[in-house]
């Protein structure tokens, strides 16, 4: 009789634990659920590349990359990723520091940041060109709240710092510009006075992991772990 009750006793001391981890288990997923409708929701990460015909310019330019906040308080929702700049026989120059302001580091021989931490961002650097000016990109998609997008685009400038002229509607005198509006933004492109428009080319976008995506996994590997940790077991004793 003793030695069933302590049967029972063990059972039951199982039966309880059991529950207990299901309640903790429960109590964690509905704090970190509420958590996730406070957090802001993540888009796209859009990434490719840009070429343009460089061939029949000569002498120093500059390259201005401009990154705008939309919202206009500087909240640094999204960012820009340049890299791997090639150009066709020329070579790279030195930061503008005297243009360059806002949430930008990098340079052209490396990899080049970008972030609209300010309402305007800009990074620019002189370069010689050669055949073809070619780099990638990985740029985020967050569409900011209010109506007015965040902007990026890329102008071309003189060595004396004068926008070469393009075809942009806008007056800005892009050559490339992008208002994230969307999760999947249009790349608008214009020919200048001196070069066609750029090319780009855009890869697949790269969903960022969704928190209730991985709290569902996380929860799936727990529950399966306290499973096997308490399922059946084989009785091994001689008689």
């Amino acid at each position: 009789m003793r030695h069933a009750s302590w049967r029972a006793a063990r059972r039951d001391e199982g039966t309880t634990m059991k529950r207990t981890h299901l309640r903790v288990l429960a109590a964690a997923v509905l704090a970190l659920i509420m958590a996730a409708d406070q957090r802001p929701a993540h888009a796209s990460i859009i990434s490719g590349s840009v070429s343009l015909d460089t061939s029949a310019l000569s002498g120093p330019f500059e390259l201005a990359f401009v990154f705008t906040d939309g919202s206009g308080a500087g909240d640094a929702n999204n960012t820009v990723t340049l890299s791997n700049f090639l150009f066709g026989g020329g070579s790279a120059g030195a930061v503008d520091t005297s243009l360059s302001t806002g949430g930008v580091s990098g340079d052209l021989t490396s990899v080049v940041s970008l972030a609209d931490s300010a309402f305007l961002n800009i990074f620019a650097s002189s370069f010689t060109p050669g055949s073809l000016l070619s780099f990638d990109f990985g740029l985020t998609a967050n569409v900011d709240p209010g109506g007015t997008p965040d902007q990026f685009s890329l102008v071309l400038l003189q060595a004396d710092g004068t926008p070469v002229a393009t075809e942009d509607p806008s007056g800005i005198d892009s050559l490339l510009t992008v208002n994230i509006d969307s999760s999947s933004p249009a790349f608008n492109v214009f020919a200048s006075e001196l070069t066609p428009a750029p090319v780009v080319t855009e890869s697949a976008a790269v969903p960022e992991p969704s928190i209730l995506l991985l709290l569902i996994t996380g929860l799936v590997g727990a529950m399966g772990f306290r499973s096997v940790a308490h399922g059946p077991r084989l009785d091994l004793r001689l008689s």
